[in-house]
């Protein structure tokens, strides 16, 4: 959704280089993007002005993503070394040396 607005409003803007065009770009999306995840955080912390919902949802915030940095850098790499070497020995064992099934 903040693509298609990203780049509907710079394609209005009418910039004469594509370099222009893709700074522009880049900086709605930033924004766009920082104000979507964010908007929350400011919304508890300045409106409601509740600090254990603040907390929370902080909490919430940074254990999510702890999860999937772990997950995206140790747990698949994992999962795909695994499933290379399986391919490898099944390979190996089938006799078939010369092109090895690898992932």
């Amino acid at each position: 959704l903040y693509r298609s607005i990203a780049v509907s409003l710079t394609n209005w803007e009418n910039h004469r280089t594509e370099s222009d065009f893709d700074n522009h770009m880049i900086l709605k999306r930033v924004l766009f993007e920082a104000c979507d995840c964010y908007i929350a955080l400011f919304y508890i912390a300045f409106y409601q002005c509740n600090t254990v919902n603040l907390r929370l949802e902080l909490i919430g915030l940074y254990t999510a993503d702890e999860i999937r940095r772990f997950v995206t850098e140790s747990i698949i790499p994992y999962i795909i070394e695994k499933m290379r070497q399986r391919n490898l020995k099944k390979a190996l064992k089938d006799g078939d040396e010369s092109k090895p099934a690898l992932v």
